[in-house]
């Protein structure tokens, strides 16, 4: 199972369950003093109640609901075996009418949406890149459509601690991608951008 969930605060467990079924992760839930099976990797728990807990393994208290996302994301690097932070992050973007955006960490899929406006789909990648540390992180954007300039514009200016943002030629074989065949079909593209090699966007004021 992995992770689970053991508090008594009805909003923080909404919001976790509910980010972590949008996110297709399976989850456990458990009394805040119920010992917790073997089976179970990482707890996610609020900071009030950090203290009751009978369990040994890791445990990931919720200082505030604005921070579910964050705790989730710790979560997922513990099952990953990547506590502190990962080798190689990869922000894969799929540009036009609908945004594909990918988040792929170390080789493993992590997460993805697809928007209707540049301003949100940037502003989800900087939270991803907040969320999940690593050495070197990357965003790939293709250039399929007419709409990436602006986007590699944005994520130039606007989401720091980003090592290169690269722009990757779509064409070519989807090989590979047919285990995401469940997900829209924008973020499947952003995750094939997300794994291509490209080229670096070259800074410039618009």
């Amino acid at each position: 199972m992995g992770i689970g969930i053991a508090t008594e605060d009805a909003r923080l467990y909404y919001l976790l369950v509910r980010e972590l079924k949008s996110l297709g992760l399976p989850f456990e839930s458990f009394r805040v003093e119920e010992k917790i099976p073997a089976g179970i990797l990482v707890i996610i728990t609020s900071e009030r109640e950090r203290s009751r807990l009978r369990a040994k393994q890791k445990v990931i208290a919720v200082k505030s609901l604005e921070d579910v996302s964050k705790a989730i994301a710790e979560a997922r690097m513990v099952l990953l075996g990547k506590e502190g932070s990962f080798r190689e992050l990869l922000v894969g973007i799929d540009p036009g009418k609908n945004i594909g955006v990918a988040i792929v960490a170390d080789g493993e899929f992590l997460e993805g949406k697809v928007f209707r406006d540049v301003d949100s789909a940037v502003s989800y990648v900087k939270q991803a890149v907040e969320r999940y540390p690593a050495a070197k992180s990357f965003i790939k954007i293709g250039v399929g459509s007419p709409e990436y300039e602006e986007l590699a514009f944005k994520v130039s200016s606007e989401v720091k601690g980003v090592q290169k943002v690269v722009l990757v030629d779509e064409s070519g074989s989807g090989r590979g991608l047919e285990k995401f065949k469940g997900l829209p079909r924008d973020v499947v593209s952003a995750i094939s951008i997300a794994m291509r090699e490209g080229r670096q966007r070259k800074r410039r004021v618009p």
